[in-house]
């Protein structure tokens, strides 16, 4: 895996074929790993903070994630570094929540009055959502620096814009479940 990690490259992906729905994406690169797939979307970054919004989605197979416990220190390695303008992240200095889709765990970064960073990371499984291909876990790293509050900074990794793959156009904010029925006719 290592090996596939640093030859294989990201290609430019469109943005309708994004596994999730953040209103500010930008840009989306995804790769294929063997099994496990990435996808790595850009969001935008209206704050003076050096350092790009991004989301890192990756999927793996049943027996990719296993069942235990959702384990940072394997995420991060994965992901390569701790994004600035954070340092260092551990399960003891992260904060959590809960949403529909189940936890969800962050770490804030504060300067100034009004901007606010936060490092938020969650897995969801094929029972929370739907999961693109043959995946059964998929999970999120996201780096977010936004004028506002943790709620807003927070929004693309909640269940509102992670619940569901983009249809349409990211714009537009609506995702869904690209299957309407099992029984379902295909579209013309």
């Amino acid at each position: 895996m290592d090996a596939l990690q640093s030859t294989v490259q990201y290609t430019i992906g469109r943005l309708d074929k994004m596994w999730v729905a953040p209103g500010n994406a930008m840009i989306m690169i995804n790769r294929k790993l063997g099994q496990e797939e990435e996808q790595l979307i850009g969001l935008r970054n209206d704050t003076t903070l050096e350092g790009d919004n991004f989301m890192w989605l990756r999927t793996k197979g049943a027996n990719g994630f296993g069942t235990g416990r959702f384990q940072l220190e394997n995420l991060v390695k994965d992901f390569g570094e701790v994004p600035s303008p954070f340092t260092s992240v551990s399960n003891q200095n992260l904060q959590n929540g809960q949403d529909q889709l189940g936890p969800y765990f962050w770490k804030e970064y504060r300067t100034g009055t009004q901007t606010i960073c936060v490092l938020a990371f969650r897995r969801l499984s094929g029972g929370a959502r739907v999961l693109p291909g043959r995946a059964s876990n998929m999970e999120v790293l996201m780096r977010n620096c936004v004028y506002g509050t943790v709620e807003e900074a927070l929004s693309p990794i909640r269940d509102g814009q992670i619940g569901f793959g983009v249809i349409t156009t990211p714009a537009e904010r609506q995702g869904g479940n690209r299957m309407l029925s099992p029984l379902a006719a295909p579209r013309q």
